[in-house]
């Protein structure tokens, strides 16, 4: 990395769990920016990795300042627990990433201009593409408007563009706006934690801004055994419905009456209501 030529201090914000070779893979893409002006600090939730991963990244990162979970933080609790670490010390934002991305060589550049056009005052997110298709993966979101409850991304234009929420894998996140939000909510352990950031931030006014251009490689969450594929049996999809990394109902139940509006109830029985038919056709 090259030296910083400002006073920002950015705290940055990792998870990890048994993923040694995606971890190290991304802190070296990390470590190999280029014309970056801010000074970074990495935080990373190491949450009971069994892999040897916390060894691995003391031996080859000696200064990143791990944090160790127990087994079950999921990425929330991960997240969070990084992050009352960094707030021990003074930063001027916080910066999320997930340890199986790659980075480009100019990202941190990107994600700091972008902060600079936003005055320092808005939210940042990082858009990611597919390593081989090049399709988008990891972006900023605009909600659909109507009974359709739809996410949609919000791709790379060449210039920053408003969006409604977002991925949380690569998030700028200026102190002023912690101030205000605090840290990710842990009723959610691992999916929607991040969407439900952004929609808190854009009710109070904070806005949320997409990257410019694609600041890195991410592959897209494999659906291929997730609750609602296709060759799953009823069974099995509620099992894995249940799961903290399905729609577990209590967890879905406090995102739609939080973000629902008045079809909250009918946005909490879509998906379920899904899985049931679709898995008799499946």
């Amino acid at each position: 990395m090259n030296h910083p030529s400002n006073n920002d201090k950015i705290a940055v914000l990792v998870s990890c769990h048994n993923r040694k070779h995606k971890t190290i893979a991304f802190l070296e893409s990390f470590y190999r920016q280029q014309n970056q002006k801010f000074l970074y600090s990495i935080f990373l939730c190491d949450d009971g990795s069994t892999d040897g991963t916390t060894k691995e990244v003391r031996a080859l990162f000696p200064q990143v300042n791990i944090i160790q979970g127990d087994g079950g933080f999921w990425w929330t609790k991960s997240q969070n627990a990084a992050w009352r670490k960094a707030v021990e010390s003074k930063h001027t934002a916080y910066l999320w990433f997930n340890d199986d991305a790659i980075l480009y060589s100019d990202a941190l550049q990107e994600m700091e201009n972008a902060y600079e056009q936003t005055h320092k005052q808005g939210i940042v997110v990082g858009s990611f593409q597919d390593p081989h298709s090049k399709k988008p993966t990891h972006l900023g979101r605009i909600v659909s408007t109507g009974i359709s409850w739809r996410f949609l991304p919000k791709e790379p234009t060449g210039q920053l563009e408003r969006c409604d929420t977002f991925n949380g894998a690569a998030v700028l996140i200026p102190h002023i706006a912690y101030l205000k939000l605090g840290m990710l909510d842990e009723t959610f352990k691992q999916r929607c934690s991040d969407f439900d950031y952004g929609l808190r931030a854009k009710k109070i006014g904070i806005p949320i801004y997409a990257s410019r251009k694609y600041i890195g490689a991410l592959a897209a969450d494999s659906n291929k055994m997730n609750y609602h594929h296709s060759s799953l049996n009823l069974k099995t999809r509620i099992q894995k419905v249940l799961l903290p990394t399905g729609l577990p109902p209590k967890e879905w139940f406090v995102f739609c009456l939080r973000h629902g509006g008045i079809l909250a109830v009918w946005r909490f029985l879509a998906p379920y209501i899904k899985i049931l038919f679709g898995a008799q056709n499946g």
